[in-house]
């Protein structure tokens, strides 16, 4: 079983992330002040995280160590661009009005991060489920 730094090592950076997580939400100011966190163990990369808030759950996404700053900012426009066409994918917030990536350097360690909308559920495979002939269709639809 991974341990929580060895998921850590993803971004490069060894130390406590409360305080990281915090002053990114002190940015942010309408998504509450930072209570706790908890990783996501799907995926791979990138780190992912659910902050709780003040004012309630949110997706984290801690870029790769080996992302650069241009890589980092083109999965953010990927993000927005799919949500302009109409896929289904989580909303994210903005820093200020076109300002996505949250960046910030901690112990020399730059640090690159996204905040989306929490969706609560569970994948198929966490499930350990098929999609059904109605889901593969839905499915089939928001990756074209």
């Amino acid at each position: 079983m991974a341990t929580d730094q060895s998921f850590q090592e993803r971004i490069g950076y060894p130390g406590d992330l409360k305080p990281v997580l915090a002053k990114a939400f002190e940015t942010y100011h309408t998504l509450g002040s930072y209570l706790s966190h908890s990783i996501v163990l799907m995926g791979y990369e990138d780190l992912n995280l659910i902050v709780v808030t003040t004012s309630g759950k949110f997706f984290v996404k801690i870029f790769a160590q080996f992302r650069s700053k241009k890589d980092c900012l083109r999965l953010v426009e990927i993000i927005l661009a799919a949500r302009y066409v109409g896929v289904d994918q989580p909303e994210i917030y903005p820093l200020d009005e076109d300002k996505y990536l949250y960046e910030t350097v901690e112990s020399g360690i730059s640090i690159r991060l996204c905040i989306m909308q929490h969706i609560n559920g569970r994948t198929f495979f966490e499930l350990e489920a098929k999609p059904n002939s109605k889901e593969v269709k839905l499915i089939i639809e928001n990756a074209a």
